[in-house]
């Protein structure tokens, strides 16, 4: 097939490093699947993330220190730029290698890192429910930077998601990108493969309660549906903290103090980069939560996922430049 070649041949490239700039465990997954199935040297694998401090699925010697701070806010409100693409692009052009840039989408970051003189192609890479949106790749030559960080505060711009400068899409399923042609996409869900790269943690535990991100709530209503979830499981029961949650330390010392007063172990929290669409594969799971990519991983994994209102929920609001 031309188009494995043509992957192959980029891989086999010595000169060239692979970039993963991804924040969501699904595309954790992905990648490991990916580094894994077509054993690629990992020296060549750089690693970048504002919501994980490790790769969790695969090993990588290179890794960019997260930082985020009201500053890097502040400047990107006032400067029209996304200073976080700006500290990935600076951090990865101080190798002076040319790298392909793994991305899910061409979030104002992730533009900005394309734009480097080192980026010479872009994979992206599957990360949640928008993978399965009918969206087409759109052209990047008609939409300035401005633009899109101003579409991406106001709601995410379906229109710019995936730019028809990406060589490869890395997924899932073949369902995965519906509207992008299936001889770019690499399908990489085969379950024993994912066994191969990911250990369980959560084998004894079937009840799963999944808090949103916390930009869909405010603290008090937050906190009320952290208390709802508890209230609707088994005692023997796991909270998943969205991703983005760790960012906010003062929502964390809340949630603890929240489950100190209800005398409940702060284990209850499972840790940090636990892989729930992996761990379905080891034993079924009840799901509970407001909704999320993983009511479509669930149904493939043989899983069960209830779907709960929150009180002051704000959905995704998907916009069109």
């Amino acid at each position: 097939m031309r188009e494995i070649k043509e992957l192959k041949t980029i891989l086999e490239n010595d000169d060239l490093i692979l970039l993963f700039k991804i924040d969501t465990e699904i595309s954790l997954l992905l990648a490991g699947l990916f580094i894994n199935k077509f054993s690629i040297n990992l020296e060549k694998i750089y690693f970048a993330s504002l919501r994980f401090d490790d790769s969790y699925c695969f090993k990588s010697s290179y890794k960019y220190k997260r930082k985020s701070s009201f500053f890097s806010k502040l400047y990107s409100k006032i400067i029209s730029q996304d200073l976080h693409g700006l500290q990935v692009r600076n951090w990865i052009e101080n190798y002076k290698k040319d790298f392909i840039l793994v991305v899910p989408w061409m979030s104002p970051s992730s533009t900005i890192v394309s734009q480097s003189i080192f980026c010479k192609g872009i994979f992206h890479i599957e990360e949640g429910s928008q993978t399965y949106q009918k969206v087409n790749e759109y052209n990047p030559n008609f939409i300035n930077n401005k633009d899109r960080l101003k579409s991406h505060r106001n709601g995410i711009g379906k229109d710019v998601y995936w730019t028809n400068k990406s060589l490869f899409y890395l997924c899932m399923f073949e369902s995965s990108f519906p509207l992008i042609n299936p001889k770019k996409k690499i399908v990489l869900g085969e379950k024993k493969k994912i066994q191969e790269i990911y250990e369980p943690k959560l084998v004894d535990y079937d009840h799963i309660g999944l808090m949103p991100t916390p930009q869909r709530l405010n603290l008090e209503n937050y906190i009320i549906a952290l208390k709802k979830l508890i209230r609707l499981m088994p005692s023997k029961a796991k909270i998943k903290l969205h991703p983005a949650t760790y960012l906010n330390k003062k929502l964390l010392k809340r949630i603890l103090i929240e489950l100190n007063k209800m005398q409940i172990d702060k284990k209850i929290i499972i840790d940090h980069g636990v892989i729930l669409e992996a761990e379905m594969l080891y034993s079924k799971k009840k799901l509970y939560g407001s909704g999320s990519s993983l009511s479509i991983y669930s149904e493939y994994f043989k899983s069960i996922y209830n779907k709960i209102e929150f009180d002051g929920y704000i959905p995704p609001n998907y916009k069109h430049l």
